[in-house]
């Protein structure tokens, strides 16, 4: 699939373009044949403008999604527009990165089947006989996120003659063996258990276990190494990314950590991932310029008398409503977009409707292929639903209450995060929606 990230822009009318634009960032989804796991297997590559024409060779970044994630990560959770973002400013090299789709192994060969292997072998060797890249260590590095994290470390560390450096955010380090009686969740717990057995083999937990390679790596060996976690990470892992930085330091081996603001998930990845995407290119032989302060994106929340808006503060960009307009993306066209959640503690009536106390979603319901049939839903929930940034969250199980138009007007990528407002007055409280200061998406009264 090709996605052309700068054309879009979220709206119902675009705006004529006065100048020819740039050579356009290619993502293709394809799959191969992987000898290790005895099927195919799907990935994708994001392939910089500049790979259209000539016969330059590029390096290669290998990124590793995260537990419940797949190989559509990189674009679907807006990676592939931040890195765009930096290379339209020619803040790093040209590289190509390659996502593979490792399920929940933990990319590790255990229970599962051989998904170390398929990193380490399979899709480099696909990667190096399919695409104009450089062959060998010098031209590839790791990335990973949670999960993907967990295993770029290990892999960095206990392959260091395979790649050149490592980069990942919240890595899944852990100081013990998980379990139920350690906050694990069912489904977390059931990851686990396919990849590392059931009970967890304490000696293949133990093998594959980055902090355990830490220790014991030869320290001449290892190739670069970036990590960071967020210092609020809901699963506690910012301990053991803090082990793997006390770690690595004793023994003199050189790294780069950060312990940053933020939970875990893609609201903290986006606000720091310019760092790692700078030190993949510095290790790359690229620029590596000191980088800007990114807004960090949260989960914020307004509040009138007996109502509360919890929403996401993000700037929605091409990986979002942009990508709605694209009138063949089956994937962003049939998806509805939950962002907010109302909680009320009365009854309220919304353009008419009594809307009785409870929690709600507030999901946008995509437009179609000729920009018509944008709307606003409100439907009943039983649950919490959002995490910081997550825009990709799951649509929600409810009833809906009240389903009304909605429209963005265009404006370009870089305008403010999505904003919410609730106005109380006269016995009238108006909830207003916004993306940038003008941009009004709905208003509702009660």
């Amino acid at each position: 699939m090709t996605h052309d990230s700068r054309l879009k822009a979220p709206g119902l009318v675009l705006l004529p373009l006065l100048l020819a634009p740039p050579a356009a960032a290619e993502v293709r989804y394809a799959t191969f044949a992987s000898p290790a796991l005895g099927r195919e297997v799907s990935y994708s590559v994001d392939l910089p403008p500049s790979y259209a024409s000539g016969d330059r060779r590029y390096p290669v970044l290998y990124a590793l999604h995260g537990l419940f994630e797949n190989h559509t990560f990189w674009e679907r959770r807006g990676l592939a527009g931040a890195l765009q973002a930096l290379r339209d400013k020619g803040e790093v090299p040209d590289f190509l990165v390659v996502a593979v789709d490792g399920g929940n192994s933990f990319f590790l060969n255990g229970p599962a089947g051989r998904f170390e292997d398929l990193v380490t072998s399979d899709v480099v060797a696909h990667v190096e006989r399919t695409y104009r890249v450089v062959p060998g260590r010098e031209g590839r590095a790791l990335f990973g996120v949670s999960m993907g994290g967990y295993a770029a470390l290990r892999i960095a560390l206990e392959r260091p003659e395979l790649f050149r450096a490592a980069a990942t955010h919240s890595a899944m380090l852990l100081e013990k063996t998980p379990s139920a009686d350690q906050g694990a969740r069912r489904g977390q717990m059931a990851a686990f258990n396919a990849a590392f057995g059931d009970p967890i083999d304490t000696g293949l937990w133990s093998r594959a276990d980055p902090l355990a390679w830490a220790e014991k790596v030869d320290p001449k060996a290892v190739p670069g190494l970036y990590f960071d976690c967020g210092s609020e990470d809901r699963y506690g892992l910012a301990e053991g990314n803090q082990s793997l930085d006390r770690r690595l330091s004793a023994r003199g081996i050189a790294h780069t950590f950060g312990l940053h603001p933020g939970d875990h998930g893609y609201a903290y990845v986006l606000t720091v991932l310019d760092r790692s995407l700078r030190f993949l290119a510095a290790a790359f032989g690229g620029p590596a310029p000191a980088g800007t302060a990114r807004p960090r994106i949260t989960l914020e929340s307004v509040k009138v008398p007996s109502l509360t808006l919890s929403y996401l503060s993000l700037p929605w960009g091409p990986n979002t409503f942009a990508t709605m307009e694209k009138a063949g993306d089956t994937f962003y066209n049939k998806r509805l977009w939950p962002f907010a959640q109302l909680t009320t503690e009365t009854t309220l009536s919304l353009e008419g409707t009594l809307i009785p106390p409870g929690r709600y979603a507030l999901l946008f319901h995509p437009n179609g292929p000729t920009n018509e049939g944008m709307s606003l839903e409100v439907r009943s929930v039983a649950a919490d639903f959002l995490e910081p940034g997550n825009a990709m969250t799951p649509t929600p199980e409810g009833k809906t209450v009240l389903r009304v138009p909605a429209r963005f007007e265009t404006v370009a990528d870089t305008a403010p995060a999505l904003a919410i407002a609730l106005a109380p007055g006269k016995g009238v409280t108006s909830l207003t929606v916004r993306y940038g200061d003008r941009r009004l998406v709905k208003e509702l009264k009660n």
